[in-house]
């Protein structure tokens, strides 16, 4: 018995961080539901799928932000090279 109460602590720890994480890298502000869903399951599966979730969406976020970088320094690159054949000196 304790140890599948320690077994939902932690899943409920791991869920918990993961929405931090994701919040804070999507700049989001943690909302209050989502701490009450977690806090009141005892669900270790629904736990870890929501934990799995949350890294899912913060994963994805990431590469998004890294393709958009990506993009914007091709861009001024292509900017950069047109204006420096447009004014040779």
């Amino acid at each position: 018995m304790n140890n599948a109460i320690e077994m939902v602590y932690y899943a409920k720890n791991d869920a918990f961080y993961a929405y931090l994480e994701l919040c804070n890298a999507t700049l989001a502000v943690p909302e209050k539901i989502v701490y009450e869903m977690i806090y009141q399951c005892n669900d270790t599966m629904y736990l870890e799928r929501l934990t799995c979730l949350f890294e899912l969406q913060h994963g994805n976020y990431e590469k998004q932000m890294k393709a958009k970088k990506e993009q914007m320094k091709q861009e001024k690159e292509k900017k950069k090279s047109f204006l420096s054949k447009l004014f040779k000196f």
